[in-house]
């Protein structure tokens, strides 16, 4: 937290609320080809410093299997340049297709 960074942090899980681990998360602001990839742990948490300054530029978030192919929609997370609401937070819950 702090006023030099903004983050996003999150949980996967399955329909019964059980964290899925070692899926991946990706994230990128304009440019999808820039897109951070960082893995969710064995409780389905992730967390990620996006910039190393408060910032006001809208975030994507989506998650990926092994092979990098997407396997939910894009989230939009919009930063707040406000050192209290730095960072942002987004849920992943299966669902039956």
């Amino acid at each position: 937290g702090g006023c030099n960074v903004t983050g996003i942090i999150g949980r996967v899980m399955d329909q019964n609320g059980a964290g899925v681990a070692g899926l991946s998360v990706r994230v990128w602001a304009a440019d999808p080809a820039q897109a951070v990839m960082i893995m969710t742990d064995p409780d389905g948490n992730f967390s990620l410093d996006v910039e190393q300054a408060l910032s006001d530029r809208i975030f994507r978030i989506q998650l990926a299997d092994a092979a990098g192919t997407p396997i939910s929609d894009v989230v939009i997370a919009e930063a707040i340049p406000q050192c209290e609401k730095n960072l942002m937070a987004a849920e992943f819950v299966a669902q039956d297709r």
